[in-house]
């Protein structure tokens, strides 16, 4: 019974911690392995909390006697996820460097994460000489900067007050993530809004990861950010690029209408196949994404116009070009940014 601790761990940031706690109590009882790991997999239970952020829960495990220096297929253990998260605390923490842990707690990253406004205004005034150096400076497994995070938070007060200290707007962390792609990723309408009148780059393109080929647009399209993607679109962004950002609006009617409208482009006929294979595979379906996509197919199936000629539609590609499976764990990407199809409201 090990499957079910690491979905918990996936899970932790959709349910209360108290709920998910009492939940590995009642599966310690059923004799669930702490250190359950298939090579195939995602990673331990452990592994995953590191991943997701939840100290509470990589303290709660530990206790339990899940073992912190287990290493998946690759080589790395709990605080090479972390890491790679950018979850520095749990790093320090799962590493047991005290004196760096402290540290951290004394920088600007610490106030950021924790979404405190008073501490990152009071650390800023109080760093003024040395502004300069401290702004901009990368984690070392994330390579993200304060404004990455206060994108991904989705704060908009921090964000203001780290550009006002001239934050970097076009910073690369891992994956070619600026903090705008950052904030699209994660659904922050309003950062995003904020960092496209601040004229950041709108044309970066991610370069690692499952989801390798997405851009900006993508992102906007894939977080059902409607007024962020009809800016982006308004804007000279670079739409010939090698994945057609219809992938991403595949369960989204009011998007496919945006980019065929607004941003005037052309379906793919790999697009419309994959499109008419899942209808007629799902017809019967009463799923809000099945029924969306029977509504995408019959506005694309008749409009002759927004097609791509077969004769200069390129090489057949088989499904969704971002379905890597194989990568899908071991990507640097939290879950929940990931393939997660956005209700449309």
């Amino acid at each position: 019974v090990g499957a079910p601790l690491a979905w918990l761990a996936i899970q932790v940031d959709r349910y209360n911690i108290r709920q998910t706690i009492k939940l590995v109590n009642l599966l310690k009882r059923k004799r669930a392995n702490f250190n359950f790991y298939q090579k195939n997999s995602q990673g331990s239970p452990l592994m995953l909390a590191a991943q997701k952020g939840s100290l509470k829960l990589v303290k709660y495990l530990l206790k339990k006697g899940a073992k912190r220096n287990l290493r998946d297929v690759s080589g790395r253990n709990a605080a090479d996820y972390a890491n790679i998260a950018g979850h520095t605390e749990i790093t320090l923490y799962l590493q047991k460097k005290r004196r760096a842990l402290r540290r951290y707690k004394s920088s600007l990253f610490y106030p950021v994460k924790k979404n405190n406004y008073r501490l990152v205004s009071r650390y800023l005034k109080r760093n003024r000489r040395r502004i300069k150096k401290i702004i901009n400076i990368k984690e070392s497994g994330s390579k993200r900067t304060a404004l990455h995070y206060a994108a991904k938070n989705g704060n908009l007060k921090i964000a203001k007050i780290l550009i006002k200290y001239r934050a970097d707007l076009n910073a690369k962390a891992r994956g070619n993530f600026t903090p705008l792609m950052t904030a699209c990723a994660f659904g922050k309408a309003k950062v995003a809004l904020y960092l496209i009148r601040r004229k950041a780059n709108i044309n970066t393109v991610q370069d690692q990861g499952a989801a390798k080929g997405y851009t900006t647009l993508h992102w906007a399209i894939q977080q059902n950010l409607y007024k962020v993607a009809k800016i982006l679109l308004s804007k000279k962004i670079d739409l010939e690029t090698d994945k057609s950002p219809f992938w991403a609006a595949q369960y989204n009617l009011a998007m496919v209408r945006l980019l065929t409208k607004r941003g005037k482009l052309k379906v793919d006929q790999a697009f419309l196949k994959h499109l008419k294979k899942n209808v007629a595979q799902k017809r019967f379906s009463r799923k809000w994404y099945d029924l969306e996509q029977r509504r995408i197919y019959r506005y694309l199936k008749n409009r002759k116009d927004l097609h791509i000629p077969p004769v200069f539609a390129g090489k057949k590609k088989k499904g969704n070009p971002f379905m890597n499976r194989k990568r899908r764990f071991m990507s640097f990407e939290p879950v929940d940014i990931r393939f997660k199809p956005k209700r449309r409201r």
